[in-house]
């Protein structure tokens, strides 16, 4: 597993990059929601208009993942991190346009 995360190859960064602020933003929704459904607790979160700026505060450790990947040389990587931190700028970017709309 961590042989994957060594490659300099645009499709780990990019892999990396997205799971790592999925995985940070179950992690955030599971321990804010307490004893509350799951399910419940994000629809509040939609009503109140503060799930994409609780998904756009989970992207932050992609500058620690693009910073390493910089420092030990693997500019594809890091290339790739910055792809996958656009494509979760714009789910970010679609789930604040439904919650205008919701």
């Amino acid at each position: 597993m961590l042989d994957f995360l060594k490659k300099d190859a645009n499709r780990v960064g990019v892999l990396l990059s997205i799971l790592s602020p999925l995985v940070i933003l179950i992690v955030v929704l599971l321990v804010m929601s307490g004893s509350a459904r799951l399910v419940a607790y994000v629809q509040t979160l939609l009503i109140f208009g503060t799930l994409s700026k609780v998904m756009s505060l989970c992207v932050y450790p992609n500058l620690a993942i693009f910073y390493l990947y910089l420092h030990y040389k693997r500019d594809k990587s890091a290339k790739g991190v910055v792809w996958g931190t656009l494509a979760m700028a714009a789910v970010v970017l679609l789930v604040y346009l439904i919650q205008k709309i919701y």
